[in-house]
């Protein structure tokens, strides 16, 4: 009985986030770092712009949904700033939503060219 209890509880938490993921699909976020400075997000359904103010870089990536919670960017193209940390051709990140809140959301974010996952959390501007 108890794990029927926990699978359902599992089961409305999990729908409950995926609900949620649609709120955060487009607009505007801000990704807060005190090493690399403030990066603001712009994310439309086709394409994600990142702008970083203190370093003053700009990049656009193609953006495509692989599920409500799921999506990968890829195709970086610097539109302003430093063009030296652009990527190689066919370098994806995959980003997983977390958890959506009130004013933030949480991802994961992996690569197809490390092994590393990197966990944070976004303010939800507009």
């Amino acid at each position: 009985m108890k794990a029927v209890f926990y699978f359902l509880v599992f089961l409305s938490i999990s729908n409950f986030s995926q609900d949620n993921c649609q709120s955060v699909r487009t607009g505007e976020f801000v990704l807060k770092s005190e090493e690399f400075g403030d990066f603001l997000i712009t994310r439309t359904e086709k394409n994600q712009v990142e702008y970083n103010e203190k370093s003053g870089i700009k990049m656009k990536y193609s953006l495509k949904w692989l599920d409500n919670c799921k999506y990968q960017l890829f195709n970086s193209e610097v539109l302003s700033g430093d063009d030296s940390l652009l990527g190689n051709e066919g370098d994806t990140l995959t980003v997983t939503i977390l958890e959506v809140g009130k004013d933030y959301y949480k991802v994961a974010t992996t690569a197809n060219f490390s092994d590393l996952s990197l966990e944070t959390t976004l303010n939800i501007i507009k």
